[in-house]
C-alpha cells in the first residue's frame, strides 16, 4: 500500500517541515472502492387514460377516454470505481490517537 506520512508532509525532512506532534503517527492509504450511482439509460414508453369531463348542460353523456403514449427517462444502476484518501495508524502504531508505538520504543515513524 502506498503512504504518504503527515509528519514529513511528503517533504524530505531536510525541509524542516513538521506537523503538530498528535498527527506523527497517522499516515495517508489510498483505497479504491466500489460506488452505485444511477445513470439515464435512454427513454421508455408508457400509455396513459386521458379522461374527457362531460361539458356542461349536455344531459347524458358518456365519458371518452383516449389512450396517449408518453415517454420518460429510463434510468439504470451503474458501477464506478472511486479512489479516495483514507487516514489510518501509521504501521505500527493503533489505539484511538495513533499513540500506542512499537514496543521497543523505535520513536515515530516516517514512511518513505
Amino acid at each position: 500500500r502506498p503512504a504518504y506520512n503527515l509528519y514529513t508532509n511528503g517533504h524530505a525532512h531536510a525541509h524542516g517541515v513538521r506537523a503538530s506532534s498528535r498527527h506523527r503517527n497517522w499516515c495517508a492509504f489510498v483505497v479504491s472502492k466500489t460506488m452505485s450511482c444511477v445513470v439515464e439509460d435512454g427513454v421508455e414508453t408508457y400509455v396513459k387514460p386521458d379522461y374527457h369531463p362531460c361539458s356542461w348542460g349536455s344531459g347524458q353523456c358518456s365519458r371518452v377516454v383516449v389512450y396517449r403514449t408518453y415517454m420518460r427517462p429510463r434510468y439504470k444502476v451503474a458501477y464506478k470505481m472511486v479512489t479516495e484518501m483514507d487516514w489510518k495508524c501509521c504501521h505500527g502504531y493503533s489505539g484511538e490517537d495513533c499513540t500506542t508505538g512499537p514496543a521497543g520504543g523505535a520513536g515515530n515513524q516516517i514512511s518513505t
